[in-house]
């Protein structure tokens, strides 16, 4: 059986794991950017825990791929354990005009290293660079 044909039928056998998988998207990539980042480092997660001041059991969920989302300071840390630098960008996001009587025309793009939260309607990445 194919992977396609085998999720299709995970589907239709386990009521509410679609809504599951597609509720747990974005965590689910960020954790396979990061296990690769990681990977390719040649690291174990009991180094980067060592590396980051934190438990391997931490690295562990941040490398699960549902659970809540890391703040920005963890991804940093997590980076710069593995010799790479994470950047996050916001796309879509309106930059708020200096005169509030003014209407945005167009979306820019932000990028900012120190943000936190979660913007729900806005799409994200989290990229991460060799240092």
């Amino acid at each position: 059986m194919k992977p396609n044909e085998l999720h299709k039928e995970l589907i239709k056998i386990r009521p509410g794991l679609e809504e599951f998988l597609d509720r747990n998207e974005r965590k689910r990539n960020l954790a396979l950017a990061l296990r690769s980042i990681r990977k390719r480092a040649g690291l174990t997660q009991e180094q980067v825990a060592e590396l980051t001041g934190m438990k391997q059991n931490a690295i562990s969920k941040l490398e699960s791929p549902s659970g809540p989302m890391p703040n920005t300071d963890t991804l940093h840390r997590y980076a710069e354990a593995c010799g790479v630098v994470a950047t996050v960008g916001f796309y879509g996001a309106p930059v708020p005009p200096k005169d509030p009587k003014k209407k945005v025309k167009k979306p820019r793009q932000l990028v900012s290293a120190v943000c936190g939260g979660e913007f729900p309607d806005e799409k994200f990445q989290v990229a991460m660079a060799p240092l």
